[in-house]
C-alpha cells in the first residue's frame, strides 16, 4: 500500500498548484500529452482523488480538478491527542507518587486514543 503520491502524481499536483490550485481536465491533458496515450494520467488522477489530494467538479460542461489537503490529522486533532497522552502520563505519575495502582480508566483512555489515532494513519 502506498504512503503518498508517487513522482508522476506529484508532477500533477505541482501543475495544478501552479494554476492556483484548480485546473480543467483539458488543460491537464495538454500538460501531459504522452501520459494520455498510455492512460497513466487517468490512473494517476483517479488515485489522487481516492487519496483525497484532488476533488473533481463538473461546471459549465467541463471537468475541473481542485487540489485539496489530503485526509489526515488536523492541528486540533493533534493537540487533542497530545493532551490525552499528557493526561494519561500525569495519571500514571500521580499513582506512582502515591504508591497506588494505576486506575483501569488509564488503559481505557489509551485504547480510545489509539483507536482515534488509527483513523488517520
Amino acid at each position: 500500500m502506498s504512503r503518498g503520491p508517487g513522482s508522476f502524481q506529484k508532477d500533477i499536483l505541482d501543475r495544478i498548484q501552479r494554476n492556483r490550485g484548480v485546473i480543467a481536465w483539458d488543460e491537464l491533458k495538454e500538460s501531459f500529452p504522452l501520459r494520455i496515450q498510455n492512460r497513466s494520467l487517468h490512473r494517476a488522477v483517479r488515485s489522487l482523488k481516492r487519496m483525497g489530494y484532488l476533488r473533481e467538479v463538473k461546471a459549465s460542461g467541463r471537468r475541473w480538478f481542485a487540489r485539496c489537503s489530503p485526509r489526515g490529522m488536523r492541528k486540533a486533532d493533534r493537540e487533542w491527542l497530545e493532551s490525552c497522552n499528557e493526561a494519561a502520563w500525569l495519571l500514571r505519575m500521580a499513582a506512582k507518587a502515591r504508591g497506588v495502582d494505576v486506575p483501569s480508566q488509564a488503559a481505557e483512555l489509551d485504547a480510545l486514543v489509539d483507536a482515534y489515532q488509527r483513523q488517520f494513519s
